[in-house]
């Protein structure tokens, strides 16, 4: 009897989400204070505390705009892949899980068209300086998980023993790192 785990890849979404939680730490403590400036006091014949905050960044518009986008594209890559792994282990213990053929189909399906999804708004968005440089990486890493999509709902229909299928989910796991890896790339080098 074989001890291997049948079931690989488990290892990936807790080392891709400890990574993204250590990096947070990283960008967030990296982050200038905020201006605050002191609250005034007038006085009448009431008193009237005024308090005047006033909150300014360092970095441009555009920059902040994308920054954004790059943190709600990690999100739905992160929820992605939860999604699909969470499809295919439902289906490889279909016998306890109970889950379907037309299920699993339906996840798979949700999945491949969210990614495509995905990788469009990836490849569509506007990149200021200085992320141009890195930007071809996410593009690239996201059409892979598009193209991963594709195959893990072909997989699922394929008449072998499921080897197709497992093969697809484990390459969308490593598109998805790969590209979680590309974003992480980007925040790194914000000024």
């Amino acid at each position: 009897m074989s001890k291997e785990d049948p079931k690989h890849g488990r290892w990936i979404l807790p080392l891709v989400v400890a990574g993204l939680i250590g990096f947070t730490y990283v960008f967030v403590n990296a982050l200038p204070a905020a201006d605050i400036a002191a609250s005034t006091t007038t006085t009448s014949s009431t008193t009237t505390t005024v308090p005047e905050t006033t909150t300014s960044s360092t970095l441009p518009a555009e920059i902040r705009g994308f920054l954004n986008d790059v943190l709600r594209f990690e999100t739905t890559a992160q929820e992605l892949l939860t999604t699909a792994q969470a499809a295919n282990e439902a289906w490889e213990n279909r016998e306890e899980s109970g889950a379907s053929f037309d299920e699993t189909l339906a996840a798979f399906e949700q999945v491949a068209a969210d990614t495509r999804v995905l990788a469009d708004e990836v490849a569509g968005v506007t990149v200021p300086d200085p992320y141009t440089e890195l930007w071809p990486a996410a593009v690239t890493s996201s059409e892979s998980m598009a193209v991963a999509g594709v195959a893990m709902v072909d997989g699922l229909r394929a008449s072998d023993d499921g080897s197709a299928r497992r093969q697809a989910v484990a390459d969308y796991e490593t598109a998805g790192a790969a590209f979680l890896a590309a974003l992480d790339a980007v925040k790194q080098v914000t000024p």
